[in-house]
Formats: C-alpha cells, sequence, structure tokens
C-alpha cells in the first residue's frame, strides 16, 4: 500500500470532480468578508454582502448608496487585493446592487 498525502488526494479529487472554480469563489467570497471587515469594521458584514463570482465578476450587495459610493471608490484597490492571493486573475470587476 502506498501511502499519499491527503493535501494530493484532495487535489486530485476536486480536479476529477471539476469543483475548483466554486472552492475558489468560495475562498474569494472569504476574502472579500476580511477586506470588508478590515477596511469598515465588522460592523459593516451586515451592510456589505458579497454574494457569487461569475465570469471575473464579483457581485455584492449593499444596503444603501453611501456604501455603494464607498465599494465603488475603493474597487481598484479591493480587486487588487483579492487577485494578489491568486496565480490568475480571478476577479476583474466588482458589480454592486443596492437591496
Amino acid at each position: 500500500m502506498v501511502i499519499q498525502k491527503i493535501g494530493n488526494l484532495l487535489d486530485g479529487s476536486i480536479r476529477r470532480a471539476g469543483i475548483q472554480e466554486e472552492i475558489t469563489a468560495s475562498h474569494i467570497i472569504e476574502d472579500f468578508k476580511n477586506i470588508t471587515a478590515e477596511t469598515w469594521g465588522r460592523q459593516a458584514l451586515e451592510r456589505i454582502k458579497p454574494r457569487y463570482l461569475r465570469r471575473g465578476t464579483l457581485t455584492v450587495e449593499v444596503l444603501d448608496s453611501v456604501y455603494a459610493a464607498e465599494i465603488g471608490f475603493k474597487e481598484k484597490k479591493i480587486i487588487e487585493m483579492i487577485n494578489s492571493q491568486y496565480k490568475k486573475t480571478a476577479v476583474k470587476k466588482l458589480r454592486i446592487q443596492i437591496r
């Protein structure tokens, strides 16, 4: 019996299942939450919610136009912070929706 590292087994299983993009999207959403908390404080997580990543666009729901403007002003920096953690450009733009 050959002993393999669990990480290697998981990587292979993830590739075979074809869910790498979903896992990356989940990590990006968590990264955005962390950036939100660092930038505006943990209470902002109630007003700013990342929803999903599709074709390089991260959709974010905000409570009002004030938060939409704040995110818009910092969009480039937020995208740079997220993409710096990945080998490729994972996020190309933010789509901000007021709920």
